[in-house]
């Protein structure tokens, strides 16, 4: 039976988590490995550990996202690291992230509250069989 909830939770997984995953963590990915170290957001911390920070939450965190594996868990970095990128950006005066921020907000809060849905591994994988062998 197909059910419009599990249908928007698993249509915000895909997209949300894919723009985050492509739009951000993957460009941050490659800064990682290429050796850079981007402007942090974080007073007084390392760059090189604060990139760390970043693409295990934009990245590693996205793809379970995706995949609707830990998704409640995976959605708390990601607020975080959205959260910092409001902060960073209103206190800088470029003003313009700050809306694709708050929608990204938006989503990740929607999955902490309500979980990855039916179409998640979460399910299959967390949710034991009944008596009857049917989930």
């Amino acid at each position: 039976m197909l059910s419009i909830e599990h249908l928007s939770l698993l249509v915000i997984r895909v997209v949300f988590g894919g723009f985050m995953l492509l739009s951000h963590g993957l460009p941050k990915l490659r800064m990682l490995l290429g050796g850079g170290s981007p402007a942090t957001h974080l007073h007084d911390a390392d760059p090189a550990f604060a990139l760390v920070l970043t693409v295990a939450s934009e990245f590693l965190c996205a793809l379970f996202i995706i995949a609707g594996l830990f998704t409640r868990w995976a959605s708390l970095p990601l607020l975080v690291a959205v959260v910092a990128g409001v902060y960073s950006s209103m206190k800088s005066g470029a003003n313009q992230n700050v809306e694709l921020l708050t929608l990204y907000f938006g989503a990740f809060t929607v999955l902490l509250l309500k979980g990855g849905g039916r179409w998640s591994l979460d399910r299959y994988i967390f949710r034991p069989a009944s008596k009857s062998g049917r989930w």
